[in-house]
């Protein structure tokens, strides 16, 4: 009984030891894809701010142009 615990120990800890590297790799990839995600992000949020600054500015010129009319 003992030789078959530790039997399955040590093939517990080389299936470990094979997942770590694994996990790390795979680690990069999620690390890269929410760097990817967050440079969209702030890229669609710029892009709003600057559609709506046109706008805005759209709107004034509209407002101060009827006013000197």
């Amino acid at each position: 009984m003992k030789s078959v615990i530790k039997e399955k120990t040590k093939l517990l800890r080389t299936n470990v030891e094979g997942v770590i590297p694994k996990f790390f790799a795979f680690l990069k990839y999620i690390l890269v894809a929410v760097l990817s995600g967050l440079c969209w992000c702030l890229y669609f949020i710029g892009l709003t701010i600057d559609i709506c600054n046109h706008y805005v500015k759209f709107i004034k010129q509209t407002i101060t142009k009827d006013k000197n009319d």
